[in-house]
């Protein structure tokens, strides 16, 4: 085998090239429109089932967002629900 027999040979496909950048574009727009709301919120809720994450999370939300409130469900269910 030569190098010619290795070479990769690519093509582009422009539209798809087009509709990865406006994906970007929107997701890009998304976040940051949700990160004004939260900002603006200055509440928080996390839920989660992983206590590390949530954790974490709660602490850099704490830190990132001076004053703001946050507070941690451990599950879904109502406090007095069953199951206790």
């Amino acid at each position: 085998m030569n190098a010619r027999d290795l070479a990769l040979i690519g093509s582009y496909d422009y539209r798809l090239i087009a509709v990865s950048v406006v994906i970007a574009i929107a997701a890009s727009y998304v976040a940051l429109d949700l990160g004004g709301r939260v900002t603006a919120a200055r509440r928080v809720l996390i839920a989660d089932d992983h206590a590390i994450l949530s954790r974490g999370l709660k602490e850099i939300l704490v830190r990132e967002l001076a004053g703001a409130g946050c507070g941690e469900a451990e599950d879904a269910r109502p406090r007095g629900a069953g199951g206790e």
